[in-house]
């Protein structure tokens, strides 16, 4: 089965740099509360001088939306990094620490990584206004887009997410079976109080990052059988 092979593919990717990959999601979470709270402490600086000086509540109600879409843009950014670099690792290139900036390397990739978060969030939440259902099933038809943006970074947001949707026609249930196989490690980050999450999210990214890896070589060769 396709999803068992992504975890063992994925296992073997972290062969030797499981603490590696424990390091990179403890010092992203880190940067991203040092990050948030930073964005915190202006933002309720702002929010008491409004109420202080008995400014409508719309102003701290703008105030938060801004708070929270720079919160936004911030951990797309990192989380773009993140992804990046567990992809690297699943083709087994030489990755460092470093990839986890890569997406402030430049205002256009800054740009697409904002962009991304912004427009997967706002068409799941749309589809989840439906029921909740419909809006896990469009997350995961979406989940491809940030790899293929990595891979063709001539493609805009919008045809990255027309491709990941028609990539995933049909594979959306397998994509799902692949997390469920990681149920038990859930349950071993519940007991941990969070500890274990440093090894079980590289697995789980890698795994991830391999599964868009075997889809893509699958297109490729119905490409080749078309031509």
């Amino acid at each position: 089965m396709m999803t068992g092979e992504c975890k063992r593919l994925a296992a073997a990717s972290l062969r030797g740099k499981w603490n590696f990959g424990a390091g990179v999601i403890f010092l992203s979470q880190l940067i991203l509360s040092i990050g948030s709270c930073a964005l915190y402490l202006p933002f309720m600086i702002a929010a008491l001088y409004a109420v202080h000086t008995f400014l409508e509540e719309v102003t701290v109600g703008l105030l938060y939306g801004i708070y929270v879409a720079v919160s936004l843009i911030f951990s797309g950014i990192i989380i773009m990094g993140r992804r990046k670099l567990f992809l690297c690792l699943a083709r087994q290139e030489p990755v460092t620490a470093d990839l986890l900036f890569d997406y402030f390397g430049s205002w256009r990739k800054m740009l697409q990584a904002c962009k991304i978060a912004f427009f997967i969030s706002f068409y799941t939440f749309l589809w989840s206004l439906l029921l909740v259902v419909p809006g896990i099933i469009k997350s995961f038809s979406y989940s491809m887009t940030p790899f293929i943006l990595m891979d063709h970074p001539e493609y805009t947001v919008h045809e990255a997410l027309d491709i990941s949707r028609e990539m995933m026609k049909g594979y959306k249930w397998q994509l799902f079976l692949l997390h469920l196989r990681f149920f038990g490690w859930l349950l071993l980050i519940i007991i941990t109080f969070g500890i274990a999450s440093f090894w079980v999210v590289p697995y789980v990214s890698t795994a991830v990052a391999h599964f868009y890896l075997r889809l893509s070589e699958r297109d490729e060769l119905e490409e080749v059988s078309y031509s």
